[in-house]
């Protein structure tokens, strides 16, 4: 079998019904969905739903599991169209941000040298050896980089989290982005206090 017939194989169409969660207040994340409606991929949900006025944001969610007859190694999610703006989760890209940091720190510690590193790197995505190894070689240059991501990560989302409780149903999303982009790369202690106002001119 050639590389070309090994390619044609291993294909899962993921076309047909799909969960479809309307969030036109960008409140949603693809950790906390609600229950959706089906809806059909591929397809627009302005032409499948009864109400599609004042959505300008959704989730499309599908939960699949690979043949076990495919190797090991890279998943490729092909989108043939989507809109102008659009993203994917997945659990897969969250538990290799977690890895990035357990490796980080352990090697860091002294805990782990490279070529452990890279086996057990290997041993829990299914990466090839090489990749596996680039990827380790790369933590060696920036110590505490790959950490930085997840820590920064999760700390912006609890301060998303924090203002929604605080303002409720005033909580914007996009505002919420906006004045993030507008204060710019400040420590998050800094962010919280600029969204609660300190620092602000008082009233004439």
């Amino acid at each position: 079998m050639t590389g070309d017939d090994r390619m044609r194989t291993s294909v899962l169409s993921l076309d047909g019904s799909w969960d479809f969660v309307p969030d036109p207040d960008g409140r949603l994340g693809p950790d906390r969905l609600p229950a959706g409606s089906p809806i059909l991929v591929p397809g627009p949900w302005e032409a499948q739903r009864t109400d599609p006025y004042g959505i300008v944001r959704g989730w499309y969610r599908r939960s699949f599991t690979a043949p076990a007859s495919w190797p090991d190694g890279t998943l490729i999610l092909r989108f043939v169209v989507t809109l102008d703006e659009s993203a994917t989760a997945s659990a897969e890209a969250r538990a290799h941000e977690i890895l990035d940091g357990i490796l980080d720190v352990r090697m860091h510690r002294g805990e782990i040298g490279v070529d452990e590193a890279t086996a057990w790197l290997v041993e829990q995505t299914g990466f090839e050896n090489a990749h596996a190894r680039a990827e380790v070689q790369r933590y060696t240059y920036t110590p505490t980089y790959q950490l930085s991501y997840l820590l920064g990560k999760v700390l912006l989302l609890q301060l998303r989290e924090d203002e929604r409780r605080r303002l409720g149903d005033g909580f914007s999303l996009r505002a919420f982005h906006d004045t993030l982009l507008r204060n710019g790369s400040l420590p998050i202690s800094f962010h919280r206090r600029q969204f609660a106002g300190e620092g602000a001119p008082a009233p004439a």
